[in-house]
């Protein structure tokens, strides 16, 4: 017993004593991209809900477009968001994201064979 137990204080120590030289881990952090929260969106109101699910693309600026998931409820094409709460996350009906009418819209299956490098 007392070899176990000294046994198991040399690694503890050795473990703690490891840890001072460890560099603290730098956090990573990645802007939200539009094009994943569309993606995702769309794919999991298609498989939680069932409606059809659409990708539209806007304008926002010269060169800068935004994407935002559509579902097809009670026949109308309705925008989708994402959001978090005590549970995780979720996605829900919800506003556009900017004021302007869509130049492109894109099938799920069209939009994700698109972005999804080869």
């Amino acid at each position: 017993m007392r070899i176990a137990s000294g046994l198991l204080l040399l690694v503890v120590g050795l473990s703690l004593n490891s840890c001072d030289k460890i560099a603290p881990i730098q956090l990573q952090k990645a802007r939200s991209l539009c094009v994943a929260e569309a993606t995702f969106a769309a794919w999991t109101w298609r498989v939680k809900k069932g409606d059809p699910v659409r990708i539209v693309v806007v304008k926002v600026r010269p060169g800068v477009d935004h994407s935002q998931a559509q579902a097809l409820v009670n026949k109308k094409w309705t925008y989708l968001v994402t959001g978090w709460d005590s549970s995780g996350l979720f996605v829900s009906i919800g506003e556009p994201s900017f004021n302007s009418i869509p130049y492109r819209v894109a099938t799920l299956r069209e939009w994700t064979s698109e972005q999804v490098p080869e």
